[in-house]
């Protein structure tokens, strides 16, 4: 059995009269516009904090262990589900490992001669420096790349 986890704090259950989502409009407390589609000023749009997210609160190489580490089994499906997958990015060579793991028979087609898409290094040519090649930042899980 996989655990299961919840990705609410113990304080975000809690309302209060000031709570504010990360997509309300300074000066609202009650909701978020553009969650329900509507747009607001540029004023707004200029004052409002932003961030990138990359699941903080989920250390997958602690959530793996927990499930029984990345071996064991996901689930099942259908014993003739078939799949492909067009494109051996970091994405779908995750993906093809987990669908096989729920035992999947999987297929990932790439038109190149390496995997792993945009995630990789290559030597510049003075043979001392590397030069990124997309994938420009990682989760907190980047243990599970290599």
């Amino acid at each position: 059995m996989l655990p299961s986890f919840s990705f609410k704090s113990e304080d975000a259950s809690k309302t209060s009269a000031n709570h504010r989502t990360p997509f309300s409009p300074i000066g609202s407390t009650s909701g978020s516009r553009l969650a329900q589609g509507q747009s607001s000023s540029d004023a707004e749009q200029k004052a409002r904090p932003q961030a990138w997210v990359d699941t903080p609160q989920l250390i997958y190489s602690e959530w793996n262990k927990a499930a029984g580490d990345i071996n064991q089994p996901l689930g099942s499906l259908p014993s003739n589900f078939s799949i492909g997958l067009v494109g051996a990015g970091i994405t779908n060579v995750v993906l093809a490992f987990n669908l096989a793991k729920a035992g999947a028979n999987v297929t990932l087609i790439e038109a190149t001669d390496s995997v792993g898409g945009r995630l990789r290094s290559l030597p510049t040519a003075d043979g001392v420096n590397v030069a990124e090649m997309g994938a420009m930042r990682f989760p907190p899980s980047e243990d599970l790349l290599y």
